[in-house]
């Protein structure tokens, strides 16, 4: 037997008990919404390390081994964002959401230096 809880106030509450069967059929509901939310959750870490390079430059100390730390790292995490959305979109899109991710990121690569640029080093 499994328990539902909630949390009210800051106060964890036992709504009421579920089967075996319920909480399989629940899990399995909620498993898509779960991996959604790994990878939106990755985008932070790409918020988080953009924020700290951006520290980096903003600080007069930082040293030539720091810019290059920074931006490695937030090169690498954007670069592994795409990578984990693309992987996503295979095993779980419709072809016409893949082709659709695939044309919008090739038309960011042909429209912009910049995007040309950051993948020659990730």
């Amino acid at each position: 037997m499994y328990l539902i809880l909630e949390i009210i106030n800051q106060e964890f509450r036992i709504t009421h008990p579920i089967t075996e069967i319920e909480f399989t059929e629940y899990k399995k509901i909620s498993e898509p919404i779960r991996e959604v939310k790994s990878k939106v959750d990755y985008f932070n870490l790409i918020k988080e390390e953009y924020e700290e390079y951006l520290s980096a430059i903003d600080d007069k100390k930082s040293n030539s081994t720091k810019f290059i730390r920074v931006i490695n790292n937030y090169l690498s995490s954007y670069k592994g964002f795409l990578d984990r959305w693309e992987t996503f979109f295979k095993r779980n899109g419709s072809e016409e959401l893949i082709v659709y991710f695939k044309s919008t990121v090739s038309e960011v690569y042909d429209r912009c230096f910049e995007y040309r640029f950051f993948i020659q080093f990730t």
